[in-house]
């Protein structure tokens, strides 16, 4: 449908009877508005029907070409559907019609024509009665006119219509649509409009007049929309390519009956809500298209377009994913929606490459993508990098951000979203609020703009929309710059022509006629005021940065282009694009341009670069690149006054860098002297005259402790709710110097929104200071506790959770928050990290002395708190050390016992120039080592030689510390006196340095007497035993200390059980019946007194070698005959009782079968005559002690019989059999172990493998088998006479040389072992002779080589033919050439004349040949290489 349409047909529905001229006067600006968007321009302002018609048509249309009004009627064409359609809610005037009709008569004379006409062949026979002739136009030779009818009495006005329906001449009709009331002012029969500000403030009910949005489709992407609502399912789209309900994708788009769209997180063709709590995406469709006009409910936005309901989320963790997102965004776009509503927070999908590609394939397609700023109150939230979609920040029924909304430099408009009326699951309707609301508000706007222009693109509606916005400055002037382009207006956005695009600001270059020093300076960001045209942004060649070259003038062939790149690319959210030189700019001047005309917007208009209204413009800026410098007359390298840049970089004489003098006509006083006190000369420049800062004093703390309620009455736009007490104060006095260091603290901090909370401190001297704003976000804080102070590691965030610490001064959000008065006014320093005021540099230096005051605010409504205990600072001050010295302060380091003497360090006063002294002169060092024991008078001399009162310090002489106490005599074994009551004494040597001494006892212990001496008496409990604690601890004490602790443990445990019993033999077979003994032994056993040791069943102990008592540790033991097992077995014994018992079993075992016989199973090597002996062996056991062997009969040699290893050696003629051997001991034999042994003949041997290895007259050849045969212990080689072996026999490859004569015979390989030869392997040879010309003789007959005959070969090496020609001197001799291999061979021989050329070699084979040329005794060799 055409775009003049929608904007004619919402215009015929208000018409009353008695208003018909003005049914003309918009049907014709209808007309001039489509007029004017085929010239591409937005409808102009005439559409407000203030044209005036009194002296005909002509006169607002006689300034047109002929060219452009062309076609103007047929192009109004409706269809009769679209007809009947809008005739079920718009009235029209019974029996009425317009026709517009081409006549072949000139517009002149169209009236006398169209009145004297028949009308009865229009009308099927009836007779019609033109009521005016309204307008003609000229086209060609005829003209186009419009005609107002009344009908036959009785026919339909579409039935009518029908019967016109391809009439020649015929171009369109249309019913008399009716109009009621001010067509500027519409307002919907909705029953709940009223309760919709947003439509008034947007301007909808005037944009409404133009167009509701028809036949765009807005796809709404959100977690689904009630398709049955009653205000929404007239406008809900279907899909007419879709079969309900017959399960077949008929419009073969991958979607199984999507009737109405699609439900991507559950799969199904049913976009309708998951519950009915789900009513997001529901008021989402509501704001945008919940019908107008329809006697129900409320209206949308554009409430004719059609919403496409597309559901991509669910309550489900997980369910939101990248490629739902994607997916949701193709099929909107595939399936006819021009414009995508996504109300949701991307942050987390901010650099997807699946959501951005969606994204992209949105815009890519000339269609729109829309989204959420967010509802964080957070500043530039990561979502906004996105470039492919317009973010939309939300405002309240005031214009003002809306307390929750992001903002940024990344938001492009803003559009009303706080308590917004409309539809709700359930056929109901609420107000939401968020930035999920305004998102839809501005699509829906978008769609309007579609609407009245579909032959627009994406860009040129983006542009439309975001130019038209309202500026909304004043009612945020803390957001300047961070709502986007404004809030949207759609009546400005159907009716304003955009002038030229402009630049909205250019940062990172400097100003104008400028110069500066160029630090930092590596780029730029540009900024336009309208949407641009992408292709024209993106295009490099549009920008241009000059440096003017040697002689600092442009354009004299000197210049040099500086490269600009960037990472960007323009899209249509994108707000600026970022530029970069690539390296820092030297010295110079530069001129940077932007196009005049590449640059434009997407209506094609150029760039107004000098911004005089007209585009076209290119953008200039001069500035220059130099030195910071101030005049500096004393030379003393600090300059004063304001700087000035100097365009070079090397500065001036009588400049300097530095600035800061207060006095530049004395080389004495400037920023980097040292201030002398008492002559009243401010020598370092800082204010303050004999002032030298002395040592920062202990913190004081003042507080107020009264809580300060936070209210929520703030409206965040000009002035913020003060909370009570406003201010609240602290009075400060008794400090002395200036502050060094001041610690605010916030106590008890409680607010359901903390960013809403603003924090001014101001000082005694009128210092002010923003210490706390927009921190957190919207996460509840209670009873938070925050310590401010410079030092901290890091500011509060400004988003997440706001929780008790010590961070710096923390302002977020833009700049300065508005407080009202009491509080002084503006411009206040602001804290980081926004600004970069500390309390340093604004309370630092300042008196601390009166009442400070502290202001807080809350900027938005609806959520309070509480500074629960009030607030309190924590000063430091400077003393000045000018105003006379004090006695000084010092600490001591005491000589210890290890140091005999002490250090002295003065504390204060410490100052650059400061002399110390303790009697013996002064000193630079505050610190005194070395210090020997006495008394000290301490001094401090100041740099005006004044001296401080004495300090008395005194050094003590150097303690001592008792040795570690000697160790403690007395009974250890105390077994015989527990319980007893008997007195025993301990003591330790005395310690001359000792005082006392220090007795810890076990507490089954009594300590009767001694305590504090180095002797002691106890009595040992009856309980003792029952305690782990058995240890005496004793310490020497003396003025310098107390020394270690001497141990003593007390014996009276039980003794353990003697450890495992070793044997001097595990077998005990050898013993059995010998009378051989066999020793068992452990070790001693901690307090034991003896032992008790038993031998069982056959076995009796013969002796204890090592007697009885405490040393009885070892026994010896005989084994009768008959034994078969028995145990030994051991314990430990004191006066405290018997151990537990440790023992040993003893076992008879015979030997087990000895393991695999190792040694040689084919022994061939082996067998007399000739052969050497076979080893055969086992494995050594060490219950074995004999072995017995049996070997084949016959065998000689045999050695070792009875150990593990024997040797021998087979007789002749054996042929198999096997060596057996049995293991035997005292117990008895084993089982024997065999191993099978034979003789075996070599194998054959492979096949030869033949290699020449050299040529003649050296003719080598290898000969290989491929491995040994089996076996074969050798291979004997044979070769023909001629050849010789060089090398290799008996191995499997030999090297063979021949003589240069013909060799025929044979080279055989016969394998070889000890008990014969294997099958012999032969191979043929059969060599000629070597060539003469190989053999370096130069012999055959008496030719020589001769330098009169020579060879041309080529081309050599060849890939075929070879040209050969001989010159000689001999020109009339004839020539033999031969072709020979590199065996002599002779291939081919030729006849030739000298000088003649032939060729040859067709079929020679790739290798190497030899040529050979004879003339007479003349004789030439050549080499030929064949590829």
């Amino acid at each position: 449908m055409n775009m003049t349409t929608h904007g004619i047909r919402p215009l015929l529905r208000r018409l009353i009877p008695f208003q018909f001229v003005q049914v003309l006067l918009f049907a014709l600006l209808g007309i001039l508005c489509s007029v004017m968007q085929v010239q591409g321009q937005t409808p102009s302002s005439k559409l407000n029907g203030q044209a005036s018609w009194g002296s005909g048509p002509d006169k607002n249309l006689s300034d047109m070409p002929v060219a452009e009004i062309r076609d103007v009627f047929a192009a109004n064409a409706v269809s009769i559907q679209d007809m009947e359609e809008r005739a079920k809610y718009v009235k029209y005037m019974p029996g009425q019609l317009v026709m517009a009709i081409q006549l072949n008569t000139p517009k002149s004379l169209a009236r006398k024509t169209l009145l004297g006409m028949d009308w009865s062949p229009y009308f099927g026979g009836r007779s019609a009665l033109p009521i005016a002739h309204l307008l003609s136009v000229d086209k060609g030779a005829g003209s186009v006119s419009l005609v107002h009818f009344q009908l036959p009495d009785g026919m339909d006005v579409f039935d009518a219509m029908k019967k016109l329906a391809g009439k020649a001449g015929v171009l369109w009709s249309s019913p008399n649509f009716l109009y009621e009331g001010d067509p500027r002012d519409l307002t919907p029969n909705d029953p709940q409009y009223g309760s919709q500000y947003h439509h008034p403030l947007m301007k909808n009910n005037l944009a409404w007049d133009i167009t509701q949005g028809e036949g765009v489709i807005v796809a709404v992407t959100d977690d689904g929309v009630e398709l049955t609502h009653s205000d929404l399912s007239a406008n809900i789209w279907v899909n007419g390519g879709e079969i309900p309900g017959d399960n077949i994708d008929n419009d073969g788009n991958g979607y199984v009956d999507d009737v109405n769209g699609w439900d991507f997180y559950n799969n199904n063709n049913n976009p309708n809500p998951n519950t009915t709590g789900d009513s997001h995406g529901t008021h989402v469709g509501g704001i945008i298209g919940a019908r107008t006009g329809n006697n129900i409910g409320v209206a949308g936005t554009a409430g004719l377009s059609t919403i496409m309901p597309l559901q991509f989320y669910g309550t489900t963790a997980g369910s939101w994913t990248a490629a739902i997102i994607n997916a949701s965004y193709v099929y909107a776009v595939n399936n006819g929606a021009k414009i995508v509503s996504t109300s949701y927070n991307i942050d987390g999908f901010a650099n997807d490459p699946v959501v951005i590609a969606g994204m992209q394939y949105v815009i890519d397609n000339n269609r729109l993508h829309f989204n959420s700023a967010g509802n964080n109150n957070q500043l530039n939230p990561p979502r906004q990098v996105v470039t492919q979609s317009l973010f939309v920040a939300s405002t309240t029924n005031t214009d003002a951000k809306s307390s929750f909304s992001n903002y940024g430099t990344g938001i492009d408009v803003s559009a009303p979203g706080s308590s917004i009326l409309s539809t709700v699951v359930g056929n109901a309707y609420e107000n939401y609020s968020g930035t999920s609301m305004a998102t839809p508000n501005a699509a829906a706007v978008a769609a309007l703009i579609w609407a009245a222009n579909p032959g627009w693109t994406n860009y040129q509606v983006a542009a439309q929309l975001l130019a038209t916005a309202d500026n909304i400055d004043a009612a945020n002037p803390t957001f300047i710059g961070l709502l986007g382009s404004g809030r949207v207006n759609s009546y400005a956005a159907l009716t304003t022509t955009l002038a030229a695009p402009k630049i909205k600001s250019i940062t990172g270059l400097p100003a104008e006629s400028s110069i500066t020093d160029g630090v930092g300076l590596t780029g730029f960001t540009v900024s336009f005021n309208q949407v641009m045209d992408p292709v024209s942004v993106n295009n490099l060649s549009n920008y241009e940065l000059r440096n003017a070259g040697p002689n600092n003038s442009f354009g004299d062939g000197d210049d040099i282009l500086i490269p600009i790149s960037t990472t960007q690319t323009y899209r249509v959210g994108t707000n600026s694009m970022a530029f970069s030189f690539g390296s820092a700019l030297s010295c110079g001047s530069y001129r940077f341009t932007m196009s005049s005309g590449g640059l434009k917007n997407p209506f094609n208009t150029g760039l107004d670069g000098d911004g005089n209204g007209t585009g076209g413009d290119a953008f200039v800026r001069n500035f220059a690149i130099g030195t910071q410098a101030y005049v500096d007359a004393d030379g003393d390298g600090y300059g004063t006054g304001a700087p000035t840049f100097i365009p070079n970089c090397s500065l001036p004489a009588n400049y300097a860098a530095v600035g800061g003098d207060c006095d530049d006509g004395n080389a004495n006083i400037n920023p980097g002297e040292t201030e002398i006190c008492g002559n009243s000369i401010d020598e370092n420049c800082d204010g303050l005259i004999d002032f030298i800062a002395g040592p920062l004093s202990t913190p004081v703390l003042f507080s107020n402790a009264g809580a300060i309620t936070v209210p929520g009455t703030g409206n965040g736009a000009t002035t913020g709710a003060p909370a009570n007490p406003y201010p609240s104060g602290i009075s400060v006095s008794g400090l002395t110097g200036t502050i060094g260091k001041l610690v605010v603290r916030l106590n008890q901090f409680s607010h359901t929104w903390p960013q809403d909370v603003d924090v001014l401190l101001v000082g005694p001297g009128g210092q002010k200071m923003q210490i706390l704003s927009d921190i957190g976000s919207g996460n509840d804080a209670f009873n938070v506790n925050l310590v401010l102070d410079d030092a901290a590691a890091d500011h509060i965030a400004g988003s997440g959770s706001v929780v008790s610490g010590t961070y710096k001064p923390s302002s977020h959000g833009a700049g300065a928050d508005p407080y009202p008065s009491p509080a002084p006014a503006g411009p206040h320093n602001i804290a980081g990290p926004v600004g970069t005021a500390t309390f340093t540099s604004v309370f630092g230096g300042t008196d601390p002395n009166g009442t400070w005051n502290l202001y807080v605010v809350d900027d938005a409504s609806g959520d309070v708190g509480s500074f629960g205990a009030g607030w309190s600072l924590e000063i430091s001050t400077f003393s000045n050390l000018c105003e006379g010295l004090s006695e000084p302060t010092y600490t001591v380091n005491q000589p210890t016992c290890a140091i005999p003497t002490g250090i002295i360090t003065v504390t204060a006063p410490v100052q650059p120039g400061y002399t110390y002294s303790i009697g013996s002169g002064f000193q630079n060092d505050p610190v005194f080592n070395n210090v020997a024991p006495g008394t000290y008078q301490l001094i401090v001399r100041n740099a005006s030689n004044q001296d401080s009162p004495p300090a008395t310090v005194v050094v003590n002489p150097q303690p001592t510390t008792p040795q570690i106490p000697g160790p403690v005599v007395g009974e250890d074994n105390v077994c015989a006196y527990i319980g007893t009551s008997t007195q025993l004494t301990y003591s330790v040597p005395q310690d001359p340095e000792a005082t006392s001494y220090n007795w810890i006892v076990p507490p089954t212990v009594t300590l009767v007497s001694g305590q504090g001496t180095n002797s002691i008496t106890v009595t040992v409990n009856s309980n003792f035993l029952s305690s782990a604690n058995r240890m005496f601890r004793v310490t020497a004490t003396s003025a310098c200390g107390t020394s270690a602790e001497r141990l003593h443990w007390l014996l009276a445990q039980l003794p353990t059980t003697p450890a495992a019993i070793q044997a001097s033999s595990t077998n005990v077979c050898p013993s059995i019946g010998s009378g051989v003994p066999i020793t068992y032994t452990i070790p001693k056993v901690a307090a034991a007194q003896s032992y008790i040791w038993t031998a069982q069943n056959g076995t009796t102990i013969v002796s204890h070698p090592n007697g009885s008592g405490p040393n009885d540790t070892t026994i010896s033991v005989v084994f009768l005959a008959g034994f078969s097992t028995s145990a030994i077995t051991v314990q430990a014994v004191n006066d405290c009782g018997v151990s537990g018992i440790r023992s040993l079993t003893v076992t008879r075992t015979n030997p087990g079968t000895p393991s695999l016989i190792s040694g040689p199973t084919n022994v061939c090597a082996h067998i007399n005559p000739g052969g050497t002996a076979a080893n055969y062996t086992v494995p050594q056991h060490s219950a074995v002690s004999t072995y017995t062997w049996t070997v084949p009969a016959g065998s000689t040699g045999l050695t070792g019989q009875g150990s593990n290893n024997i040797l021998f050696t087979y007789p002749a003629g054996f042929t198999s059999g096997s060596v057996s051997v049995i293991a035997s001991n005292g117990c008895g034999s084993s089982l024997p172990r065999t191993l099978q042994v034979t003789r075996l003949n070599p194998g054959s041997a492979g096949p030869i493998d033949v290699i020449q290895t050299g040529l003649c007259p050296n003719r080598t050849f290898t000969y290989t088998v491929a491995s040994m045969p089996s076996n074969a212990s050798s291979i004997n080689w044979t070769v023909p006479v001629g050849g010789s072996i060089l090398s290799g026999q008996g191995s499997t490859s030999i090297t063979v040389s021949y003589s240069i004569d013909a060799i025929a015979g044979q080279v055989t390989a016969t394998p070889q072992n000890n008990c014969g030869n294997g099958s012999t392997r032969t191979v043929e040879v059969k060599l000629p002779a070597c060539p003469p010309g190989f053999s370096g003789t130069g012999a055959k007959g008496n030719q020589t080589a001769s330098e009169n005959l020579s060879v041309q070969l080529y081309p050599n090496p060849s890939h075929s033919r070879v040209n050969m020609m001989v010159t000689s001197q001999q020109m009339n001799m004839q020539v033999t050439a031969r072709i020979l291999d590199l065996q002599g061979r002779e291939l081919k021989r030729m006849v030739l004349m000298p000088q003649q050329l032939i060729s040859f070699g067709d079929n020679l084979k790739p290798g190497t040949y030899m040529i050979e040329v004879l003339q007479g005794n003349q004789r030439q060799v050549q080499k030929l290489i064949r590829l």
